[in-house]
C-alpha cells in the first residue's frame, strides 16, 4: 500500500479518538516515537500525519513540547442575513444567547457618522453574549437609531432576534451592507465574557485573542429600488468579538 495511504489510514484513526475524546482537548498526544510503534510505521509517516491533524486545526505541534489538542474552530458564515440561530443549526450545535446590556443612549460619534445620524441622537445599544456548546463564543455590540425604532428593546428581550425585532418594529428586512474584520486582543469586561482558551492559548494576562467584526447593515429596500440606486437607510451598527481560538469567518456579500 502507498505510503500515503499509511499515513492518511492514522490521521483518520487519531481523528476518530480525539472525536471520542480519548485524547480530549488540552491533552498531549503520544510522541511521535510511540505512535510510530503504534501504528507500526516510520516517524516520518506518523509526522506526515500529525502536519495534516494540524491543518484541519484539530492539534498544535509545538517544537520540543510534542503535539497537543485544541478546540477545533467553528466555520461561521457572515452574509448580507448573517443569523446566529442558522449559523448554528448549520454546524448542527447548540446555541444560546443572553442579553449583557440593554439601554439607550446618545450615539458615539463614529456610530452617528455611520448611522448617517446628527450629533447626539440617541441609539439603542444591545449587548449580548453568544455560547455554543456551553462556552463563550462571540460577544456582540448593535447599536440601533432610537427615532426609527423605538420598541426594539423590548422587541429585542422578548426575541433575542435582531431580524424579529426589526420586523416588530416595522422594519420588514434588512441586508449587511459591508463588513471589516481585524485580529485583535481585547481586555476588560468583554474579555471575562468571552472568558480564555480550553487550550490555553486564547488568553494572556486577562486579554483575549479575537477575530473584530465591525459591520453595517441597512434595511432593505428590495432589488427593483437598489437597481434605481436608492439604498436603505442605515439601520444597525454591529461590532462582534469571535474567539479567535474557536472561529473561522467566511464573509459572503
Amino acid at each position: 500500500m502507498a505510503t500515503r495511504f499509511v499515513w492518511q489510514q492514522i490521521k483518520d484513526q487519531l481523528t476518530d479518538d480525539i472525536r471520542a475524546d480519548r485524547y480530549p482537548v488540552g491533552q498531549r498526544l503520544p510522541t511521535e516515537a510511540q505512535l510510530a510503534i503504534r501504528f507500526s510505521v516510520n516517524r516520518h509517516t506518523v509526522r506526515r500525519a500529525l502536519a495534516e491533524l494540524s491543518a484541519e486545526g484539530l492539534i498544535r505541534v509545538r517544537q520540543g513540547a510534542g503535539a497537543e489538542v485544541i478546540q477545533p474552530r467553528l466555520n461561521y458564515n457572515v452574509g448580507q442575513h448573517t443569523r446566529f440561530t442558522d449559523n448554528v443549526a448549520g454546524l448542527q450545535r447548540k446555541g444560546e444567547k443572553r442579553i449583557i446590556v440593554s439601554e439607550t443612549r446618545p450615539a458615539e460619534p463614529h456610530i452617528a457618522r455611520t448611522l448617517n445620524l446628527r450629533a447626539g441622537a440617541s441609539v439603542h445599544q444591545i449587548e449580548t453574549l453568544a455560547e455554543i456548546d456551553g462556552q463563550p463564543f462571540a460577544y456582540t455590540r448593535s447599536s440601533f437609531p432610537a427615532a426609527r425604532v423605538p420598541g426594539l428593546r423590548a422587541a429585542f428581550a422578548d426575541t433575542l432576534s435582531v431580524s424579529a425585532s426589526l420586523q416588530a418594529c416595522n422594519v420588514p428586512g434588512y441586508r449587511r451592507l459591508w463588513t471589516e474584520v481585524t485580529a485583535d486582543w481585547v481586555e476588560g469586561p468583554i474579555a471575562r465574557h468571552l472568558g480564555g482558551s480550553a487550550s490555553g492559548d486564547s488568553t494572556t494576562l486577562g486579554r483575549v485573542n479575537v477575530l473584530h467584526t465591525i459591520a453595517l447593515n441597512i434595511e432593505d429596500t428590495g432589488s427593483e429600488q437598489r437597481d434605481k440606486g436608492k439604498p436603505g437607510a442605515a439601520i444597525e451598527y454591529c461590532e462582534a468579538f469571535f474567539r479567535a481560538d474557536l472561529a473561522t469567518l467566511r464573509v459572503e456579500h
